[in-house]
């Protein structure tokens, strides 16, 4: 998964010093499951800043990573 990224969080798009983490697009504490197809890789930033909210709703927050 990170190849296909290019070793890029698939959020902010940065390449982090440290690694990157897996993160859950839908949370697996709000139903999601744990399979590939509910799995990006994140950087810790991203991954602390979106927690267990869904994609679409930490996209429409303030602190959602534009442009960076």
């Amino acid at each position: 998964m990170q190849r296909r990224f290019d070793k890029r969080c698939a959020y902010c798009g940065r390449r982090p010093p440290s690694p990157l983490i897996m993160d859950h697009i839908v949370p697996v504490a709000k139903g999601g499951r744990h399979a590939l197809a509910n799995i990006l890789p994140a950087c810790g930033d991203c991954n602390g800043h979106k927690s267990d909210l869904l994609l679409v709703q930490w996209k429409q927050r303030p602190t959602y990573p534009r442009g960076r």
